[in-house]
């Protein structure tokens, strides 16, 4: 579990070393090509599932369709950032935990039964990465569109990453 809890946080000090390059205009700003959703909206959106997988962790289940969304996450990049960071200390704490500990895990559904399906902290963990991933892919589009440079690697996932490496020749 240290390996993947790792992976999150290396995967979220990447977020926050992008919130530190811009401002909150920009962090604020609408992106209609974009569904008009907004770089803070997409931070905010993702940082829901991380607190929802820690409270649902030491209690044993976790919906993450009851997320906080709290609007000073989506408006503040500082505010953001230390939330963040919170989060990451928070994973370190459980980095020695049980990784195949079973968890449930609220299953979206339109219907009006609720259903809870059997996970593991391991397996939610990955889900998380892959989630961070595929929101950090839309902040890129975002940042390009306005005209920001950023690191090519932003919102790659780690597997393409390594194909990546090692695809590349060794200079002699």
């Amino acid at each position: 579990m240290k390996e993947k809890i790792q992976d999150n946080i290396v995967a979220l000090n990447r977020g926050v070393a992008l919130l530190r390059r811009i401002d909150d205009d920009l962090y604020r700003q609408k992106i209609k090509e974009v569904y008009e959703g907004s770089l803070g909206g997409h931070v905010r959106h993702n940082l829901d599932h991380y607190l929802n997988f820690l409270d649902g962790f030491l209690s044993g289940r976790i919906d993450y369709e009851a997320r906080k969304r709290e609007q000073l996450i989506e408006t503040s990049s500082a505010y953001a950032i230390e939330a963040i960071e919170e989060v990451i200390h928070q994973l370190e704490e459980i980095a020695d935990k049980e990784a195949d500990k079973t968890i449930l895990v609220k299953m979206e559904s339109d219907r009006e039964s609720v259903r809870w399906a059997e996970s593991s902290a391991l397996r939610e963990l990955e889900f998380l990465l892959s989630h961070t991933i595929h929101h950090y892919a839309l902040l890129s589009v975002m940042i390009q569109l306005s005209g920001v440079d950023l690191d090519p690697d932003f919102g790659v996932a780690p597997s393409t990453l390594r194909f990546r490496r090692a695809q590349t020749p060794c200079a002699p």
